[in-house]
């Protein structure tokens, strides 16, 4: 499959692939987008249209990241964090409830 910037989806799950331990928070714009150009498949320009291509590309793969993260297997203390937001609820409810 052929990449282009546009593909911000398919250019985030590659990410994901190529460099599943990377710092996506400590990553700069810059660097996204060397990865980015460097993917097999990428065909596309190296200088994104606009620069705001680069940026949805980041967001779109923290967002799958995350949601991968959330529901890929991990331990019990780092996933889940659904359950984690029932229990959080809860207790603010029980304090609250307390008054």
């Amino acid at each position: 499959m052929q990449l282009a910037w546009t593909d911000r989806d398919e250019i985030a799950k590659a990410l994901m692939q190529a460099h599943p331990d990377a710092d996506r928070l400590a990553l700069s714009l810059d660097d996204v987008k060397a990865m980015v150009v460097a993917l097999p498949g990428f065909s596309d320009a190296p200088e994104p249209p606009r620069p705001a291509y680069v940026e949805a590309v980041l967001w779109t793969w923290m967002r799958l990241a995350d949601a991968a993260e959330d529901t890929g297997g991990g331990n019990d203390n780092d996933g889940g964090d659904a359950g984690g937001d029932g229990l959080r609820c809860g207790a603010f409810s029980a304090v609250a409830g307390g008054g």
